[in-house]
């Protein structure tokens, strides 16, 4: 019946020179009151989403600045391990060929 209502208030009266239904205004109004109510409802239901993926966002850009300092923080790590590694290296490079300066030293001295 509202719908009803609703209608005959757009479509106008049929004569245009009668004077409007005031029931017809009465029930296009409480269409219109119930449309709006909806549009409202549904708008507090978007800004309710909004709100929840903004926050799921502020949290998501949190855990990815947290990642990325622990990233940063292994890259120092990792390059502190290479540095040692390196290191090691060098000194094991060094003993061997002081290993093998030796032993020449020990044939030389076997040899004479």
């Amino acid at each position: 019946a509202a719908v009803a209502a609703a209608a005959a208030v757009a479509a106008g009266p049929s004569d245009p020179w009668r004077e409007p239904d005031a029931d017809a205004f009465r029930g296009g109004s409480a269409v219109l009151d119930g449309l709006i109510g909806e549009y409202r409802l549904y708008l507090i239901k978007i800004k309710t989403q909004l709100e929840s993926t903004k926050s799921h966002l502020k949290e998501e850009r949190s855990l990815r600045k947290e990642l990325s300092r622990e990233l940063e923080a292994l890259k120092a790590e990792s390059q502190e391990f290479r540095s040692e590694k390196q290191s090691i290296i060098a000194k094991v490079l060094a003993m061997n060929e002081e290993k093998q300066n030796m032993e020449e030293m020990i044939d030389e001295l076997s040899a004479a």
